[in-house]
């Protein structure tokens, strides 16, 4: 060290720098420089109006209410809604779906989604008989009174078929939804975001 040192006084040579405990004797390489992210993909959406809900009623097993201008969620009694919505034309890479259905009151936990497994029919639809739940889909936050409510499905829409939901909440609080014998403006739908072409 000290012929390095009186070399460096009067050669002009610059110390070695002290190697510390446990490091690599190695030069450290230089740091990569951060690549732009890639282009996003285009996207537009496709909006399907729902062809079949109805909710049903654990205090009347028996009764149905596919007909009823509202859809209806509560935890107790047991109130759930069913969705159903037939989807075609899809041609693209599907890269992303929403539920918008129109709430007609406030609660403050909201619902979560669920798919469902096997056929229903609105006009059949009962609480003592439903088809069998799936997983969870997803989930709304807080319904600040009447307005559109969107939940992000994650991965529940693949292509062309036909999807079906069930709606329930935890809270005791039951809120409302249009349903579509209200009306095509305010009927449930199923949005979802598909990759643009590009042009031509």
């Amino acid at each position: 060290m000290l012929l390095v040192l009186t070399a460096w006084l009067f050669g002009g040579i610059p110390p070695l720098p002290p190697i510390l405990p446990g490091a690599s004797p190695t030069a450290s390489a230089p740091p990569v420089a951060t690549q732009p992210s890639s282009t996003a993909v285009e996207s537009e959406f496709i909006e399907f109006v729902a062809t079949a809900d109805a909710y049903v009623f654990a205090g009347r097993p028996e009764l149905k209410y596919g007909t009823a201008p509202e859809l209806r969620v509560d935890a107790d009694p047991e109130t759930l809604t069913y969705l159903e919505f037939t989807v075609s034309g899809i041609a693209r890479p599907v890269l992303g779906a929403r539920l918008r259905i129109h709430a007609l009151g406030r609660q403050i936990q909201g619902f979560q989604v669920r798919t469902v497994h096997g056929a229903w029919s609105e006009s059949q639809l009962t609480y003592g008989a439903q088809p069998a739940q799936g997983d969870l889909a997803g989930r709304s936050g807080l319904i600040s009174g009447e307005a559109w409510v969107e939940v992000a499905l994650t991965s529940a829409i693949a292509g062309d078929g036909r999807y079906s939901f069930v709606l329930f909440t935890t809270s005791t609080t039951a809120v409302a939804f249009a349903s579509r014998e209200a009306g095509a403006s305010t009927a449930p739908r199923l949005v979802i975001e598909v990759a643009k072409l590009p042009a031509v």
